[in-house]
């Protein structure tokens, strides 16, 4: 068997008998040479170079005999019946002359007689011999038969006995493995097996070159990393560990894949990860190239559950029907450890969407944030090393908002927020009061960075998760006067002037999430939530907000309202749609609905419904929306007076341009209310 140690001991061999007086040890590869010719003249000038190094005399007299043997040989081709064929060609002359000079044996004599003269003792080292074609294999014996049995030399041959034996039984007899075996025993005198390993020798030689790799890589493991790695080594790989290469094979894997992701993976997993990779590459692939399975984000609900589980199990028989009986236990044991979620598939153990958040705490290859890096040995785009919100966490305590949010800035671009929030929200624990204050602040102001487009149906904008971090940033200040302090800063100074709404919204479902322990008083609320509608009233004097601030324009005018007179408020809207009725698009585009395909998912224009014209008249009287309206369409807006659809079934309307639909939506709303107050 390949990587059971034979090269191992052959080097150990040499090592013991090279320094020893008048030993001569040459090592020659016959995986070098696909031509027989070749091979054997290869096989005579290093043995001549080695020998010329090692005698006081005739170093001359025998690299010429040992050519000129070599030169007898090379255009010969023997059998092993001991009949010489002649090659064709020109090789005819090269006989002659050689055959004319000296007879072969009479050559053999002269170098035998130099050597044992000298005193010296030739020992050739062959190894790879198993790994030859078995036409390569039929020319090393022949080499070592009938052009090299020198008295004072002694072949070593490393090689499988089983496999070689296949080759030249392959040649002769019947064709078997036993007619090569018996041929074996005609050219090795003393055959020596290897002892088998005893499978703890093995192991432990294993973990050995592990430790060895992990100390080269610098990286610690805690006790309980280790009995886990241990544990799960046992379980899921030993299986397959069967020689000493093995073990180096996966030493090596660890020696490049350590330094690569270290600090940004879990360690262990990496670790049994590159195991699976090496004792079980197939399976490696399975996993890799099916990361929604794996993961479990093809469980959509409970209803679907038992289909899934299914298509999941089937992928997995499949690819592991190659497996022994034993290697699908190991295997398996592993699944589970490195993907919990899939206990829904082996057992009925459902792990709910709070255990993400542990999972990219501890960066497992469950996690959906650290997946790809175990196989990429690399960040990929749009991620974030760890290593990078490591050194944020470590100096945030003595650096400033405004240098952590240069920090960020040079970090991230705007692929990678949603994985910057999420790793910092992954790290709140670790961040002491102080750190908590400054990243709340900084976070404030780089509202610019965070898109307020959110995937359909579910999942929220990075804008919406900025704004919770910050509020549950804020609810971890454990001192009171700090925590109002922090939130009436972000109300005051929060860029872009929507961006505070989102904090205190995300603020407000914290307290009502907790009554019991609120994080401020009825009065403060009402006092933070009065200085933020007194900055919306100012910016509201630099134009028109609800067109200026578009995208934020509904929670500015709630907070507007909440916050100050909101007969102020109507004011301004009248004088607005007077001085530019046109500003009427704009307003009535604040209460359209949003809306997906469900086909596509992509965004398709929203309606006004009857709860937008109600929200609309809180803010201001319908009627001046509707003047606004008509000094823009005239007479078409009041034929929708007699239209009897309800406003957001307007299917013969698909052609109008979105303001003029909302605008025969409004009035449509307008006239069934007046008609019905009436």
């Amino acid at each position: 068997m390949w990587g059971v140690g034979k090269t191992t001991v052959l080097n150990y061999i040499d090592e013991t008998i090279k320094y020893q007086e008048n030993v001569v040890t040459v090592w020659f590869n016959p995986w070098r040479f696909d031509d027989e010719n070749y091979l054997i003249r290869s096989y005579f000038q290093t043995l001549a170079v080695a020998l010329g190094r090692s005698l006081k005399t005739n170093k001359e007299i025998i690299g010429e005999l040992l050519d000129k043997y070599a030169t007898i040989l090379v255009p010969l081709s023997f059998t092993f019946g001991g009949v010489i064929c002649l090659a064709p060609g020109e090789r005819l002359k090269d006989l002659g002359k050689g055959l004319s000079s000296v007879e072969l044996d009479e050559l053999k004599v002269r170098i035998e007689d130099i050597l044992k003269n000298q005193n010296i003792r030739v020992v050739i080292f062959m190894d790879d011999i198993d790994r030859l074609s078995i036409a390569e294999i039929h020319a090393v014996f022949k080499l070592v038969k009938l052009s090299a049995n020198f008295d004072n030399t002694l072949y070593i041959l490393a090689l499988d006995e089983k496999m070689v034996a296949k080759s030249i039984g392959g040649h002769y007899g019947s064709r078997t493995e036993i007619d090569g075996k018996q041929f074996l025993e005609k050219i090795i005198q003393v055959p020596l097996y290897l002892p088998k390993l005893r499978s703890h020798d093995l192991r432990n030689y294993c973990f050995n070159l592990v430790d060895q790799a992990v100390q080269g890589a610098k990286t610690m493991l805690s006790d309980d990393d280790a009995r886990v790695f241990v544990l799960y080594f046992t379980k899921g790989l030993e299986v397959r560990l069967k020689t000493p290469r093995m073990a180096k094979r996966y030493a090596n894997a660890l020696a490049f894949s350590l330094p690569l992701l270290k600090n940004e993976v879990n360690v262990i997993d990496l670790m049994l990860v590159e195991g699976l990779r090496i004792f079980f590459p197939e399976v490696y692939m399975l996993i890799r190239d099916h990361p929604k399975h794996f993961l479990g984000l093809d469980f959509i609900g409970f209803s679907e559950s038992e289909t899934t589980s299914k298509k999941i199990k089937d992928l997995i028989d499949e690819g592991q029907a190659h497996l022994l009986p034993e290697e699908k236990v190991a295997v398996n044991e592993l699944l589970r450890y490195f993907f919990p979620r899939l206990e829904r598939v082996f057992g009925n153990t459902h792990y709910g969407s709070e255990w993400e958040d542990v999972w990219q705490r501890n960066k497992r290859i469950c996690s959906k944030a650290y997946f790809d890096r175990y196989f990429a040995y690399a960040i990929p785009t749009g991620d974030i090393s760890d290593e990078l919100i490591e050194q944020l966490i470590t100096y945030i305590e003595t650096i400033t908002p405004k240098e952590i949010c240069e920090y960020i800035r040079s970090i991230v671009d705007s692929k990678g927020v949603k994985v910057l929030l999420s790793k910092l929200r992954a790290n709140i624990g670790r961040i002491q009061p102080n750190g908590l204050t400054s990243l709340a602040l900084a976070l404030s102001q780089l509202g610019d960075l965070f898109s307020r487009q959110a995937p359909p149906i579910v999942g929220g904008s990075t804008f919406s998760e900025a704004g919770m971090l910050v509020a549950t940033l804020i609810e971890n200040i454990p001192e009171h006067m700090s925590r109002l302090d922090v939130t009436q800063k972000i109300c005051d100074q929060g860029k872009p002037l929507g961006f505070p709404a989102e904090c205190l919204r995300w603020l407000a479902i914290i307290e009502k999430k907790d009554d019991s322990q609120k994080l401020f008083t009825d009065e403060e609320i009402r006092g933070l939530i009065k200085n933020y509608s007194e900055r919306i009233g100012l910016e509201s004097k630099k134009g028109v907000l609800y067109s200026d601030h578009a995208e934020d324009a509904a929670a500015l005018l709630y907070y507007w309202a909440e916050g100050g007179e909101i007969e102020q408020i109507r004011v301004y809207i009248e004088k607005t749609l007077q001085d530019d009725p046109s500003n009427v698009n704009a307003f009535l585009k604040v209460f359209i609905t949003k809306a997906w395909d469900m086909g596509s998912g992509l965004p398709v224009p929203g309606n006004l419904m009857p709860d937008s014209y109600k929200a609309i008249t809180h803010y201001v009287n319908p009627d001046v929306i509707y003047a606004a309206l008509y000094r823009l369409y005239g007479d078409s807006l009041s034929q929708q007076c007699g239209e009897t659809n309800e406003a957001y079934e307007d299917d013969e309307h698909v052609e109008l341009s979105p303001e003029t639909r909302i605008a025969y939506q409004f009035a449509r709303l307008h006239c069934k209310e007046k008609h019905s107050f009436t």
